[in-house]
Order: C-alpha cells, then sequence, then structure tokens
C-alpha cells in the first residue's frame, strides 16, 4: 500500500505532461459491434488499446471524482473502489463492442509491446556508460591501477563507486522509466498502471547489471589508459634509440 501511495504521488508530479482532462463520466463512447478474431494478430492489438483506453476512462473518472486534488477525496480505499468499479464496466463494454470474454479484454492489458521496454532500458544503459567512462577516468587519475601495492586501493575505489553509481542509477532509472510509460499512455496519473513497468518489479537485477556494466567501462578506460601509457613509453624509447645513435655515429675526417 505504501508503494502504491508513493506511486500515486510520483505520477501527479507529472501530471503536467498529459493532455487531457479528467473524465467526468464513466461511459464508453458510441463504437459500431465488430466481433474480434482474437488469433489474428491485428484484432489482438485493436483489443489491447481498446483495453487501454477503457482503463484510462476509469482512472480519469476517479480522479474527478474524488482523487486526492479534487476535492471530494475520501481516501485511498474509496478512490480505487470507484477506479476498480468503472474499469470494470469499461472492460465489459469493450467486451460486448467485439464479442470477447471481459477475461480477454482484462489479460490484454498486460500484453505490452517489448520494443518500447528494450528501447527504454537500452538508451537508459547508453547514459550510464556513457557517466560511467567520466567517473572511471576520474578514478584511475585518482587511484591509477598500475599493479603496485595502490591497485588494492584502486580496485576497492571501482567496487565501491560502482555499488554507489549503480544504486542511484535504479532509482533515476525508475523515474525516466515511468515518465516515458506517462508519455505513452497520456496521463499524467498512471495509477495501477505503474506497477506494470518493468522496472518497478526488477530493481535488483537492474542494480546488479549497473554495477557489472560501470566494471566493463572501467576496465575498458583502463584498457585504454594503458595502452596510451604504453604507446607514450614506446615512442619515448624510441626517441631515446634514436638520439643515441646520433651521438655514437663518427664523424668522417677529410
Amino acid at each position: 500500500m505504501r508503494v502504491h501511495r508513493a506511486a500515486i504521488l510520483l505520477c501527479a508530479s507529472l501530471a503536467g505532461c498529459a493532455s487531457h482532462e479528467p473524465i467526468a463520466r464513466c461511459e464508453w463512447p458510441p463504437e459500431a459491434r465488430a466481433a474480434l478474431d482474437l488469433g489474428v494478430r491485428a484484432a489482438r492489438r485493436h483489443l489491447h488499446e481498446d483495453a487501454l483506453r477503457a482503463e484510462d476512462i476509469g482512472i480519469r473518472y476517479a480522479d474527478a471524482r474524488n482523487a486526492p486534488h479534487s476535492g471530494h477525496f475520501m481516501g485511498f480505499a474509496a478512490y480505487k473502489r470507484t477506479t476498480d468499479s468503472c474499469v470494470t464496466a469499461m472492460l465489459g463494454a469493450v467486451a460486448r463492442t467485439h464479442g470477447v470474454s471481459p477475461d480477454s479484454v482484462r489479460a490484454s492489458l498486460a500484453r505490452r509491446p517489448v520494443g518500447g521496454d528494450v528501447l527504454v532500458n537500452l538508451s537508459f544503459a547508453a547514459l550510464f556508460a556513457l557517466i560511467a567512462y567520466g567517473v572511471t577516468g576520474r578514478l584511475n587519475q585518482s587511484f591509477p591501477l598500475d599493479g603496485g601495492r595502490d591497485s588494492v586501493v584502486a580496485v576497492a575505489a571501482i567496487v565501491m563507486t560502482s555499488m554507489l553509481a549503480s544504486g542511484v542509477a535504479v532509482l533515476v532509472g525508475e523515474w525516466y522509466a515511468i515518465s516515458i510509460e506517462v508519455f505513452r499512455v497520456g496521463n499524467g496519473h498512471l495509477s495501477d498502471r505503474v506497477q506494470r513497468v518493468p522496472w518497478t518489479h526488477h530493481r535488483v537485477e537492474y542494480f546488479l547489471t549497473g554495477v557489472v556494466l560501470f566494471w566493463l567501462v572501467a576496465a575498458l578506460r583502463h584498457r585504454i589508459g594503458f595502452g596510451h601509457q604504453a604507446g607514450r613509453a614506446t615512442s619515448w624509447a624510441a626517441d631515446a634509440a634514436r638520439g643515441s645513435r646520433h651521438r655514437r655515429a663518427p664523424v668522417a675526417r677529410p
């Protein structure tokens, strides 16, 4: 319950992103009856879109009736009853319109476009890797991993920093994923829909992935830095060798 309230407050803070006003009536808009064959992919997508729309109507209706900002708030339990009642009615309307069972309509809500979630994860991972690249560069300067006695300190610094960076990334990444979901559904208040955002169910996995990604970036940064140092050392040795040959070259006498 505490997590649910936190989600409501977070989504309310993003309400300015929504472009629609709350719906004051729990009514499904007029639509011609058309049976859907759920064996067809396009039909399943259409049912999914209608189910999302039905859920959104229920949430907007409850927001207008007795949400915390409506002026008629009577507690979260009453708000949830209003939401569930209207959503159930709207899902039933969708079921009657398309000749399917209400359970099929409700089940379609859980079907998410995988491509969108993958894009959210990859874009945030790229941002995290870019930040980690800059942070590990500073760590290499302060705690060089050169194989000496200070290497233990350097490794410890990388491990501790990776855990801290990944912990912060989990919090920021969840806000990022929820913000993308707000724009996707077009409503600043996600309500129970926040529970379908994958990030809210895999925080530990995201944390461990962030730690491993930080280590990989640190290893890459160390390898690049080591290569540059080796290149400079080789260049210096070559210059020194050429200078020595010039000094030792015999002078021709007439």
